[in-house]
């Protein structure tokens, strides 16, 4: 059924938001998907589909296409063929120069065409009946996206092999890469091993500055898909804290940098709809860039400055008055909304730790409990996937350890925990979002979480996406992965505030009643009960052990 057109009437908002140029791409997008349907990969066709591409990222169409794309539901279909074309030009039997470089140049267009769009909407645009197919794995597995790079593992699941590197090299070492009868996905899986080794031979300064400038214009002037495939594994790598430079050798960042200030941007007849591929190709590596750099916080951190000092007050007054009454618990709300978790859960973690007499710890610890009623489910995830970690590894607060602080963290943690188990589907006390189960997996699956949390397969995640099903789901995680770290530091041979602090969290376990210490200590270790009575043998009295 055709859709009915819409008048827009001229305001402007309207003319500000271009709103007249997205139904004109949308009418546009139906007509490029239509004119897709009747192409195959042929190589007769490959000049063809290389033009209509073209058209399509050119200027600001192609952000004008997907916007319509995504508003009208037609981004599956976009993507599947887009994948088709790849997957289809991904090798050949036989082939003539020509047809090699359009062959090649479609390869490209297609891949950088779909790298824009993981980035736009992340590997979830990719989902439907290509799963098996070289991009989508090579995406999932080693595309970095927006707050999720992935491991350098995973670059080995693609099937590196020596031999295909060697060959890389050889052509490199040669000053041109071939097309003919070239594997582009095995080019693509393999051309990272070709960057570390160029890098390798500037560390051990077989390879001089003028040497690797001219090794690595090669991975470029052909198919502007290889830098972005080195460039996900230098942002891995830099994640991973092997970025910077040594010697000679140019930090990860450095050479991310090389390729996205390369020359040589004209097209000819050997590289088609070069110039475009190439400021696409420019585009997506410095989106990558972002995942490399610090994150500039200089307007977050005045803003929360500004927050801290608002907190101090109304903790002041809340303290004076002995008293979490109704107002306070509305003003601590609003603070907890506009500072977030971590920074909310950080701020009260430290009324504890600036407290001195036992008295006024126990009555502080108290008032933190109850405050973290305000979302429970949240603090308790912030403080057993960031608080209580970064504490153990010496990351911050470490004078949270020290008596009388940290019996009283111990205790805060045994008892928000206990009463998160019991309690899994609990919402917050806060105005209830609608996305409550996105805010719960931002914050328990960013990359600068000490205690990663393991992902669920699907067999385990929950149909339809349940908010109160995945809270669940991300509370018995957290609950795992706190005593994997205890008993990571419970293997500790000396005695050590950390030591204390893993004791401290089971003696208090154990004064809870029978049925939520047996919960609590389900995931516990034997070997580090073993430990803890090895080194401290009258500790644990045997009513204690027996529990």
């Amino acid at each position: 059924e055709a859709r009915k057109q819409v008048e827009i009437k001229s305001t402007p908002y309207s003319e500000s938001r271009d709103i007249n140029m997205i139904f004109k791409a949308d009418s546009t997008l139906q007509t490029i998907i239509n004119t897709f349907e009747h192409r195959t990969t042929d190589p007769n066709e490959f000049e063809n589909l290389l033009s209509v591409m073209f058209h399509i990222i050119k200027g600001s169409s192609f952000d004008l296409l997907l916007s319509a794309a995504s508003a009208n539901g037609t981004l599956p279909a976009l993507v599947s063929k887009l994948l088709f074309f790849n997957e289809g030009t991904q090798e050949s039997m036989g082939e003539s120069n020509k047809v090699a470089q359009n062959r090649a140049a479609l390869f490209d267009m297609t891949f950088l065409m779909l790298v824009y769009m993981v980035q736009c909407f992340s590997t979830s645009v990719l989902l439907g009946d290509n799963q098996d197919g070289f991009f989508p794995r090579w995406a999932k597995l080693c595309m970095p996206e927006p707050g999720h790079v992935k491991p350098l593992d995973s670059f080995k699941e693609l099937g590196c092999q020596e031999s295909i590197v060697d060959g890389l090299l050889q052509q490199v070492m040669q000053g041109n890469i071939r097309t003919q009868v070239v594997m582009w996905n095995q080019v693509c899986s393999n051309v990272h091993d070709v960057m570390k080794e160029i890098l390798l031979g500037v560390e051990m300064g077989s390879i001089n500055a003028e040497t690797y400038s001219r090794l690595t214009l090669p991975l470029y002037n052909k198919l502007c898909c290889l830098p972005i495939c080195i460039g996900s594994w230098l942002v891995s790598m830099s994640h991973y804290g092997e970025g910077e430079a040594k010697g000679q050798r140019p930090s990860a960042m450095a050479v991310l940098d090389r390729f996205i200030n390369i020359s040589g941007e004209e097209d000819t007849d050997t590289r088609p709809y070069f110039a475009k591929r190439s400021n696409l190709m420019t585009n997506i590596l410095k989106k990558m860039r972002r995942e490399m750099e610090e994150p500039i916080q200089a307007e977050n951190n005045a803003g929360k400055t500004q927050l801290s000092v608002a907190f101090d007050k109304l903790w002041e007054s809340l303290w004076e008055k002995q008293l979490l009454d109704i107002a306070g618990t509305k003003e601590m709300a609003k603070l907890f909304n506009i500072g977030g978790t971590q920074w909310f859960m950080e701020m009260l973690v430290e009324k504890i730790v600036v407290q001195v007499y036992q008295e006024d710890v126990s009555r502080c610890t108290e008032m933190v409990f109850s405050i973290m009623h305000i979302d429970l489910a949240a603090c308790t995830l912030s403080l057993l996937l960031y608080i209580i970690p970064n504490i153990l590894t010496g990351n911050s607060l470490s004078n949270c350890l020290c008596y009388p602080a940290g019996n009283a963290l111990a205790r805060l943690t045994v008892s928000a925990l206990a009463a998160v188990l019991k309690m899994k589907n609990s919402g917050p006390y806060v105005t209830k979002r609608r996305l409550r189960s996105v805010e719960l997996d931002d914050l328990c699956n960013t990359h600068t979480q000490p205690v990663k949390l393991r992902k669920l397969s699907s067999m385990e995640s929950v149909p339809g996406g349940d908010p109160s099903l995945q809270q669940e789901q991300l509370i018995v995680q957290a609950h795992l992965g706190l005593f994997e770290l205890l008993s990571g530091v419970g293997s500790q041979a000396t005695l050590s505030p950390k030591l204390e602090f893993v004791a401290c969290i089971l003696e208090e376990c154990v004064k809870l009643r029978a049925e939520d210490c047996s919960t609590l200590l389900s995931p516990l270790s034997p070997s580090l009960v073993t430990n803890l009575i090895k080194l401290q043998p009258d500790r644990f009295p045997i009513q204690t052990l027996v529990r």
